[in-house]
C-alpha cells in the first residue's frame, strides 16, 4: 500500500494495488483508507465500511487507487482499465501503462518466476518502465534454486 500511496502523492492518476493473498489485500485496503483519512484530515469516526468490498476504490488526492486480488498473468487487471474518450475499452495496445512497480515480492513466491514475467509482459506497452524491488532473504529450509 505504501508504494501505491507514494505513486498517488507523486501524481499518478490510476494505481492498482495488488496481491495474490486476500488477507494482504484487505490489509492494504485498510492502510490506504486510514492514510487517506489522515491525508484529508477526515474524522476517523466516518470510517467507510465499504473497504471490505472486492471492488472498492479510493480517491487519494485525485488519484484513483484500486486495491484488489491479482494473480500474476490472470488478465483481470486488463479488464479493469478505464474506457477511452470514445467509450472503447483500453488495453496495452491502445493505452500506455507508464510504470509497473513490483515491491515486496518475497523470494519463494518468485519461483517459478515465469508467472511474474508473464504478468509484466501482459501489462506492458512499448514505453512501459518496470521497477522490481525485493529483499534477498535466506530461508534455512527453502532454497528456491534447488526447487
Amino acid at each position: 500500500a505504501i508504494t501505491s500511496l507514494a505513486s498517488a502523492l507523486l501524481g499518478a492518476r490510476l494505481v492498482f494495488c495488488t496481491d495474490g493473498c486476500d488477507p494482504v489485500v484487505d490489509l492494504a485496503r485498510q492502510n490506504i483508507h486510514s492514510a487517506n483519512l489522515e491525508l484529508s484530515n477526515t474524522d476517523e469516526s466516518l470510517k467507510d465500511t465499504s473497504i471490505e468490498k472486492e471492488d472498492c476504490q479510493f480517491d487519494v488526492r485525485g488519484c484513483k487507487i484500486i486495491a484488489k486480488r491479482y494473480l500474476w498473468g490472470d488478465s483481470t487487471l486488463l479488464q479493469e482499465l478505464p474506457n477511452d474518450n470514445e467509450g472503447n475499452p483500453m488495453n496495452t495496445d491502445t493505452t500506455q501503462i507508464d510504470i509497473i512497480l513490483s515491491a515486496d515480492c518475497i523470494v519463494p513466491k518468485l519461483y517459478p518466476i515465469k508467472p511474474l514475467i508473464d504478468a509484466i509482459d501482459e501489462l506492458s506497452g512499448n514505453e512501459t518502465i518496470t521497477y522490481l524491488s525485493y529483499e534477498q532473504r535466506y530461508y534455512n529450509e527453502y532454497n528456491p534454486s534447488e526447487e
